[in-house]
């Protein structure tokens, strides 16, 4: 048996020598168990965040520190108990998100290893023809209300002369509860994935096509195709065949499609409910009342009580975010001049959905987004500060700016 654990380090301290052995859970995406931090049901928030140390010479690694509204720290530190597929055992700890009760987070090592209740297990990729290593990348894993993961992985396909080397990707449903893991479709790539507790997935995926001479024309074709998976049924779903993203709602029972210029709203057996004379879905409301999208000329809102479509023109916004009960709505917009790769962005922040009252207007030094407190009265937004990469949590009530945070702020813990 393999051993591995995690170390916790209070008010900053390097790595100490001593680690703790946990309990070891099922293969994939692994949850980190908080019990030796604060318990997610104590007022007060708690967000992750990554900061990358040097190991030595040449070598970082991205470890993950949790931060306390009272100015407290810790830090948890994997260390892989063998050589990965590179031949080094420094931690690369990719964040995925946290479980939706607060009592961890789930956390990936780069390429082939995965974190896992204390333990890193390799992604077993050894029945999988010409297959070396398995790497999640592309779509970030989903965490559903029930707790499941939606992982969406591609495959390093091994290259051979005279073959195309297509990529291979599967999706797989972790469930730490139950301790059970399944491959539940696989196909070349998957361009967006949405899901809903109970089995429900839509996804698009990418189908490639090569010529017979792969000198002459070494690109592939791509087919977009988008499908429903519904109780382990795979289900076409007939003319989608764009590469916009479909959205379930987190409530499972309102679907999103693209439709050109348009989105349709239906209920899981097709029945058209709306039609909203916007494209470019984003983002449901928890309670699936709201929906919201930005057409690159404006935000737009369907409430889906009673099929009224708003509009407000923002020709430069780029994401929108809900707060979590659905009161509030954030909206990244372009700042004039900004440009790749290292655009900036205003933050603007409206007042009760629908209504369009801006209450909060930040200046063009936004990087991106970061997150809203659970009770979205507070929310975090990642910028710069005399060279140093990290943010502030700021009120959205009356403006109080708490102290800045050095790193790269990630999520607000659930309340428990």
């Amino acid at each position: 048996m393999r051993r591995s654990g995690v170390a916790v380090l209070s008010d900053g301290e390097r790595y100490a020598a001593e680690t703790v052995r946990l309990e070891s859970v099922v293969l994939g995406v692994g949850l980190v168990p908080l019990s030796a931090c604060r318990p997610s049901d104590e007022p007060g928030w708690t967000i992750a965040v990554q900061r990358d140390v040097a190991e030595g010479e040449g070598e970082y690694s991205h470890r993950l520190w949790l931060v306390y509204d009272d100015g407290r720290e810790d830090s948890l530190v994997p260390i892989p108990p063998e050589p990965n597929y590179a031949g080094t055992r420094t931690p690369y700890t990719q964040f995925v998100g946290w479980s939706p009760d607060g009592r961890g987070f789930y956390a990936a090592d780069r390429a082939d290893w995965f974190f896992t209740d204390g333990r890193f297990e390799p992604l077993r990729c050894d029945d999988i023809p010409y297959a070396h290593g398995c790497i999640v990348r592309g779509n970030e894993p989903l965490i559903l209300s029930s707790g499941e993961l939606v992982v969406p992985y591609e495959l390093s396909s091994a290259h051979f002369p005279g073959v195309a080397p297509l990529p291979r990707a599967h999706l797989l449903v972790i469930d730490h509860e139950a301790g059970t893991s399944e491959i539940v479709d696989e196909t070349h790539e998957y361009a967006c994935v949405s899901a809903a507790p109970g089995g429900l997935i839509v996804a698009t995926e990418v189908l490639y096509t090569y010529g017979d001479d792969l000198d002459m024309n070494p690109s592939p074709t791509r087919e977009y195709r988008t499908f429903m998976l519904r109780d382990g049924v795979r289900e076409d779903i007939a003319g989608l065949t764009t590469f916009d993203c479909s959205l379930i709602a987190p409530t499972g029972d309102l679907v999103a499609w693209p439709a050109g210029a348009a989105t349709r709203v239906t209920d899981l057996d097709g029945r058209e409910l709306h039609v909203v004379p916007h494209h470019r879905a984003a983002a449901w409301t928890s309670d699936g009342r709201w929906l919201g999208g930005n057409d690159f000329e404006s935000v737009w809102l369907l409430d889906t009580t009673t099929g009224q479509v708003d509009r407000l023109e923002l020709p430069e916004a780029d994401a929108i975010h809900f707060s979590p009960d659905g009161r509030r709505l954030a909206v990244q917009e372009r700042c004039t001049g900004s440009t790749l790769p290292e655009p900036r962005w205003q933050l603007r922040i409206y007042e009760d959905v629908g209504r369009w009252e801006e209450v909060w207007a930040e200046p063009c030094d936004t990087q991106h987004w970061i997150d809203w407190t659970p009770d979205g009265e507070r929310f975090a937004r990642q910028l710069e500060e005399d060279g140093v990469d990290g943010f502030h949590v700021i009120s959205v009530v009356d403006g109080e700016r708490g102290p800045f945070i050095e790193g790269r702020g990630l999520a607000f813990r659930p309340e428990g």
